[in-house]
């Protein structure tokens, strides 16, 4: 460049000296600075431009470069989205060698430069997702002082698969009906889902930071939350159960599960299910209590028969021997021995009957029953274990009939007044009272038994009426007697009701219907007074008449015997088998109005022999009245469950079997 200027200077100066006019000094240094500047110009120039020029060429091959390594791709257009230019990362991630005459509609979703810009100004970045499900990230700016945009995207696929994925999963968790909870390693809440506020009480934010033992009720042993923490720090999982408390103090029983599991970082969590098993616990208490009830039904069958029998002619003689003492005063101290063990007898019956209940074996022959007379009865009976316990009042309307079983409603009556006396202390009766009301309300009858007494909780209302539930003394009570009243109750097509407060006392409540047709209630309760004269020897006097034709079969002599005594004024002939039975009825056609029956007997039962009666003498056959001690097979519980013909348990209730006779006995033409 230097010898380029001296050249031009020398040329110039040539040409000077060829002018033809004498050259002014001015013109001379005019020339000289012309000269000057045409010759430093150019080293100017390379000193300072040409190092600008260099940092720019420097910069462009490093844009270049980075664009070209970046794994984002960039994509340069113009304002008519043709594409100018794109780096290796925009070719690999659109599958394109080659950037030439093509144009970014081909892939993204926009028509014109303003809905691109619109849609930044609106999102700041959004996705769009290519033909082969690939979803792009996408930001956009447009160069400085220039016409030429950018667009910068990234393949977010797999990102937006684990964003799915985590909300399927969160969403899942939320959904699910256990309640569940995560806490980092010193056990405090990061997590909870929906079903553990819904449990608990407590919102999310309201136990975030914190730890589980905001849920405890005190209740827990210590030694369970020390199994459980040395369970799941040692790595394992741990199961049980704790009983917890609720935001509002209520407690429930939690069946609880802890796994330890460990973030990719190396952090420990805890992740933890609650199940609220207090339904559970409840059922399986219940089932607990029915697989009891099964097991005292069973052994009721069992026992029942093998006590029944023999106590049928136990309690049969002692009656007789009390009706033939009479009432002499040189045998009051025998007679007084006598009716000890009458009344011995009579509360083996009663237990017997107690567990026969369980088995769900229910008495078929119903009569109008006088629930206030009923009442009345029963609490004579009781009356002198309440006179020190409280004063007993009566308020009991005329007329209350239901139709039913008098013993088994007096067995309720007596039930009460009982409890009632027990939850009154001995010692204050002045102040105490029991109070004993009936009165008949729209078709129903109710009797209820109120006292003054310690009352009940409600939490023990709730299970008051469970079988092998007492709230009494140990060794007091079996638990039995409520339930029993609730199903004499219920049986009768009734219910029974309770009303307590602790320290305010209770009143239990019996509703049964009102009877409603009284002919042939009232009817049966007449032949059961005939019966009643008849025992007491009325009937067999000499003179009168002798009383149905009865053929009595039993496998045991001795209840064969007390029958035909019990039985007086009635024509009674007694065998032991079916056999016996069969060849009486055949060798004498007609000559038996009635036949009494025990069900179960060896060989040959109750229910064969009727049936082959059947077949010789149908009318007679339809006059059985069967017998039974309480074992049942299948077969016999079918029957008596289908049949019309009168059932008796064991010990007989000898006027009501006297009241089934003569009814019986008046069908016969």
């Amino acid at each position: 460049m230097l010898v380029v200027a001296f050249l031009t200077e020398l040329s110039i100066m040539v040409l000077l000296e060829w002018l033809p006019f004498e050259r002014p000094p001015v013109f001379d240094v005019l020339i000289d600075s012309c000269l000057l500047v045409l010759v430093l110009g150019p080293f100017v120039w390379w000193k300072i431009s040409r190092p600008k020029l260099e940092q720019l060429r420097r910069e462009r091959e490093k844009g270049y470069f980075l664009t070209s390594r970046m794994d984002e791709g960039v994509i340069a257009f113009d304002r008519d989205l043709s594409v100018l230019s794109m780096n290796e990362g925009a070719r690999r991630l659109l599958g394109v060698e080659s950037e030439q005459g093509r144009r970014l509609t081909q892939w993204f979703p926009f028509r014109s430069i303003d809905e691109l810009e619109a849609r930044l100004g609106s999102e700041g970045a959004f996705r769009v997702t290519l033909d082969d499900g690939r979803v792009l990230s996408c930001v956009s700016g447009r160069l400085v002082r220039s016409d030429t945009y950018l667009l910068i995207f990234r393949d977010v696929t797999e990102e937006v698969a684990l964003q799915r994925w985590h909300s399927l999963v969160v969403a899942a968790l939320q959904a699910a009906s256990d309640s569940l909870l995560i806490t980092e390693a010193d056990g405090r809440v990061v997590w909870v889902n929906r079903a553990f506020t819904e449990l608990t009480g407590y919102e999310a934010a309201e136990v975030f930071g914190k730890t589980p033992a905001i849920l405890k009720s005190g209740k827990t042993k210590p030694e369970v939350y020390r199994a459980l923490w040395s369970t799941i720090l040692a790595g394992q999982v741990w199961s049980g159960e704790v009983i917890n408390r609720r935001k509002d103090g209520s407690e429930y029983v939690a069946g609880l599960t802890i796994a330890p599991v460990e973030a990719e970082g190396g952090e420990r969590y805890f992740i933890g299910i609650h199940k609220d098993i207090t339904e559970r616990k409840r059922m399986v208490s219940d089932m607990m209590k029915l697989d009891r009830l099964a097991q005292a039904g069973v052994l009721a069958v069992g026992v029942g028969h093998e006590i029944n029998n023999p106590l049928t002619y136990v309690m049969g003689n002692l009656e007789l021997a009390i009706e033939e003492l009479g009432d002499a005063p040189s045998s009051s101290e025998l007679r007084s021995l006598l009716e000890q063990a009458l009344e011995g007898a009579r509360r083996i019956e009663k237990v017997v009957q107690d567990l026969r209940l369980l088995a769900k074996r229910e008495d078929r022959l119903r009569q109008r029953v006088d629930l206030g007379e009923v009442a009345r009865r029963g609490l004579r009976v009781v009356e002198h274990q309440l006179r020190h316990r409280a004063r007993v009042q009566l308020d009991l309307a005329p007329g209350l009939f239901v139709d039913g079983d008098p013993g088994r409603l007096g067995q309720v009556v007596i039930n009460l007044l009982v409890n009632a006396g027990d939850a009154i202390e001995v010692g204050d009766a002045e102040h105490n009272r029991i109070e004993l009301r009936g009165v008949r309300d729209e078709g129903q009858v109710v009797l209820e038994v109120a006292d003054t007494g310690r009352g009940i909780s409600e939490e023990q209302i709730g299970k008051i009426f469970d079988p092998f539930t007492t709230f009494k003394k140990q060794g007091e009570g079996t638990g039995l007697g409520l339930w029993i009243c609730h199903e004499i109750v219920r049986e009768h097509g009734g219910r029974i009701e309770v009303e307590s407060e602790p320290g305010r006392g209770s009143v239990f409540r019996v509703v049964l219907p009102a009877a409603s047709d009284a002919s042939g209630a009232e009817r049966v309760a007449a032949q059961g007074g005939r019966a009643r004269k008849a025992s007491t020897g009325e009937a067999s006097a000499a003179g009168e008449a002798r009383g149905p034709r009865v053929l009595v079969v039993d496998d045991e002599p001795a209840i064969g015997r007390v029958i035909a005594r019990r039985l007086g004024g009635f024509d009674v002939q007694v065998v032991h088998d079916a056999q016996q039975a069969l060849e009486r009825i055949l060798a004498a056609p007609g000559a038996y109005d009635v036949v009494l029956c025990d069900l179960m007997m060896p060989q040959v039962t109750g229910i064969d022999l009727a049936e082959a009666v059947r077949d010789v003498d149908p009318e007679l056959a339809e006059r059985f009245v069967f017998m039974t001690g309480g074992a049942f097979s299948s077969e016999v519980h079918e029957f008596v469950e289908s049949t019309s013909l009168p059932v008796l348990q064991k010990p007989l209730d000898f006027d009501r079997l006297r009241s089934a006779i003569r009814s019986l006995a008046e069908r016969r033409g």
